[in-house]
């Protein structure tokens, strides 16, 4: 029986599990080496971290905390979670293991729309947060594809790194006609046609469209409408 187990081994996980490993409590951590952010070769934003690559931050925080002997490590997927009375049992496989507390640091994972080429560039030259990767494509030529209702505000938010953006909405509209008009006016193109590929080419983003039309870039950013998060793990 463990005093609380931990789910995901990623940078929120690792931080319950060292401030925990310091109050000595028994703590187990359970992480399938699957991170969301595994796809980009640098993290950004996180203090004393800045640019560090995830794999190595990751290193890093597991050396700190190896010297805290409660705090054990496995690498597997938890995949169901079930509270009988006051124990939690976790379930990874013919596994099980207990806990009387349980931390959830499990983040989100996207799930790409199903445009041809998407997954191959995501994380490299196209990607979803400014936040995190925005910096490294200031006063860039950026694409942002996308549409719906949340679409000018995303608009709005990536002028604050590059004035050079153009819109694709993948062959619709979904935003609003008030909407649409505000973008034109700040002379930010929109591109209608559908998305055929995305591809990349000499550190460059291309996207190839349906009138037969290739338009380089030097990134993109994904509207959220374009990709939904989803949380990994199972609560029964």
């Amino acid at each position: 029986m463990y005093d609380v187990i931990i789910v995901g081994g990623g940078p929120g996980g690792l931080s319950a599990a060292l401030v925990l490993g310091r109050a000595r409590r028994n703590v187990l951590v359970i992480d399938n080496e699957m991170a969301r952010n595994f796809v980009v070769n640098q993290s950004h934003g996180f203090l004393t971290r800045d640019s560090v690559s995830p794999k190595k931050l990751r290193q890093l925080a597991r050396e700190e905390i190896e010297k805290y002997e409660t705090v054990q490590f496995i690498m597997m997927t938890a995949e169901r979670i079930k509270k009988e009375g006051e124990t939690f049992t976790i379930q990874s496989g013919i596994h099980t293991y207990e806990a009387k507390k349980v931390i959830i640091a499990t983040g989100l994972k996207e799930r790409l729309s199903s445009i041809k080429g998407l997954k191959e560039v995501y994380g490299n030259l196209i990607y979803s947060c400014p936040y995190c990767d925005g910096w490294e494509y200031r006063n860039k030529k950026l694409v942002i594809i996308g549409n719906g209702d949340n679409l000018l505000n995303y608009v709005k938010l990536i002028r604050t790194w590059s004035q050079d953006i153009s819109v694709s909405t993948n062959g619709q509209i979904t935003c609003s006609k008030e909407d649409r008009t505000s973008i034109k006016n700040r002379q930010i193109p929109i591109v209608e046609d559908e998305i055929v590929e995305i591809f990349s080419d000499a550190d460059k983003l291309k996207i190839l469209y349906s009138n037969g039309h290739v338009i380089d870039y030097d990134a993109g950013f994904c509207c959220k409408q374009m990709l939904s998060s989803i949380q990994i793990y199972q609560n029964n």
